[in-house]
């Protein structure tokens, strides 16, 4: 039996739709759908059970992508049709544009707190990796949203968080399992396209720190300073960028590391892959479905590609009865996550107990 596609809403299985699009992703917190269906007649049924705001549940081959809302409704028309166009997000989604409005408690895991911010969206929190030791303090912006903090506070800890397709949210680490398939040109691929853009990189990097006095607040003379330039970009160009980062690491060395590993992480963003593959799975139509997070081995001379790089997010789509997955890839230099300097709270003490001692 084919792989499948099935849409639930709250008045039951939504049939009659012509094609779908689900995106699983590790670069949002939220997976989404969108859909098409045609309308025959104006006492069409998916008319009347279909409303924005409404749960929604998708499966692909049995497996739970999105559990969320319907988000959007588009109906248009014509003299040769009546089209519907449906969108939907995880209920994740609400902690993009959504304020966080519940005081933290600590001292806390990560994880903990994460609960805490998102107990009042009605989300669970799960986690598949160590997330160190309590934080001892956390102090939330007035405002903020509540994915802001969360993504603040996962960086501490050198993870990221992600929709785990159920209506929860999982912190967790990309890159962790390679899968065992090769993707090659002239085999399974049908489609290809890149982007290779340098706009969001500089010929040079400047970090920018005031030296903090013994008694607290800003120390007299000169503030600490490191440059570091990107050897890949063209000298002749004068391209500066001065930063001042929230939470920089004590002394130039270090701050030097810092920048340098912006520099990589910039030139590992810019390169994006994309490939259309025939189904759902590995193997077309066997195997595991695709799974953003996994590396996966590219041989493309077409692309100049010959390596393991990280898959990020995977469409599914079904259109005129075929099958298939687009894959967008980066390096996995993209995601290389560092433990930030968790800073001190007013008390004098560091966040991590680790680092209680001064």
């Amino acid at each position: 039996m084919s792989d499948e596609v099935e849409v639930f809403v709250s008045a039951g299985k939504l049939t009659g739709w012509k094609s779908i699009e689900v995106v699983r992703t590790i670069e949002s917190v939220a997976h989404g759908f969108a859909l098409t269906m045609s309308e025959l007649e104006l006492d069409d049924p998916n008319r009347r059970i279909l409303k924005r705001g409404d749960s929604v549940e998708v499966k692909v081959a049995g497996v739970p992508m999105v559990k969320g809302y319907i988000r959007k409704l588009s109906p248009s028309y014509g003299k040769a049709n009546h089209v519907i166009s449906v969108t939907g997000w995880d209920s994740t989604a609400d902690l993009i544009k959504c304020s966080n409005m519940v005081p933290i408690h600590t001292p806390a895991k990560l994880e903990s707190i994460v609960a805490q911010i998102c107990k009042p969206f009605g989300i669970s929190v799960s986690t598949d990796v160590d997330t160190g030791a309590d934080f001892l303090t956390f102090k939330a912006e007035v405002g903020a949203t509540a994915d802001s903090l969360i993504d603040h506070l996962v960086r501490y800890r050198g993870v990221i968080r992600i929709s785990d397709g159920v209506g929860g949210l999982l912190i967790t680490l990309p890159g962790s399992e390679a899968s065992k398939i090769t993707l090659r040109l002239g085999d399974n691929i049908i489609s290809a396209g890149a982007v290779f853009d340098d706009t969001e990189r500089f010929q040079s990097i400047t970090h920018e720190v005031q030296r903090e006095s013994a008694w607290g607040g800003t120390a007299a003379g000169a503030p600490l300073r490191a440059t570091v330039t990107d050897p890949n970009m063209n000298p002749d160009r004068y391209l500066p960028l001065l930063e001042l980062p929230k939470d920089p690491p004590d002394g130039s060395t270090a701050l030097e590391a810092l920048i340098r590993r912006d520099i990589n992480l910039r030139a590992a963003r810019c390169e994006r892959i994309s490939y259309t593959v025939k189904g759902w799975r590995h193997n077309s139509d066997s195997g595991p479905l695709w799974t953003p997070g996994e590396l996966v081995k590219i041989s493309d001379p077409w692309l100049a590609v010959d390596q393991d790089l990280l898959l990020t997010t995977v469409t599914f789509a079904f259109q005129k009865n075929k099958r298939t997955a687009k894959l967008q890839f980066m390096r996995p230099e993209a995601f290389d996550l560092r433990r930030m300097k968790e800073p001190k709270s007013e008390a004098g003490e560091l966040w991590d107990n680790k680092d209680s001692s001064l």
